[in-house]
């Protein structure tokens, strides 16, 4: 028997919007101040409903259409739940079975000027997890 391997990448990549990703506040991933950019979204609060991004949907389309993607009519977001330090809220916004883009690829060539078709198995939005930030001296850390 031969064996062929076969490597995947989980690649992780911050949307440039001005919101976060379920509320209006405001995006900005170099906020060194803890709780600043916080809502009652954010923190999971009793009756509050997150609302989708508009602008990072439409962003993810797009790279879905640059990647030859197949984009789906219909889309859903889940709720993970499980235990990380940077989520206090206990679960993460995510879409997995039903991701925006599917089924795509992407045309390389290598050092011999082959073309290789690198697939693309999905494009997924998720809120992102908090910061954990770890003063030094200090027996405490700050969630960003």
């Amino acid at each position: 028997m031969e064996y062929k391997p076969t490597i995947g990448l989980e690649i992780h990549a911050e949307l440039k919007t001005n919101s976060k990703m379920f509320c209006s506040c405001k995006n900005d991933p170099d906020e060194k101040r803890p709780n600043f950019n916080i809502c009652e979204i954010c923190s999971a609060q009793p009756g509050t409903l997150p609302v989708a991004n508009i602008e990072a949907i439409k962003k993810v389309i797009k790279t879905g259409i640059a990647l030859n993607c197949e984009i789906a009519r219909n889309s859903k977001f889940d709720r993970k739940n499980y235990f990380y330090p940077d989520l206090p809220k206990g679960y993460q916004i995510s879409q997995y079975d039903q991701p925006l883009a599917s089924n795509g690829w992407l045309e390389i060539r290598n050092s011999e000027l082959e073309i290789r078709k690198i697939r693309i198995t999905r494009i997924h939005l998720e809120e992102d997890t908090g910061r954990l930030v770890h003063p030094e001296g200090m027996d405490y850390s700050l969630l960003i």
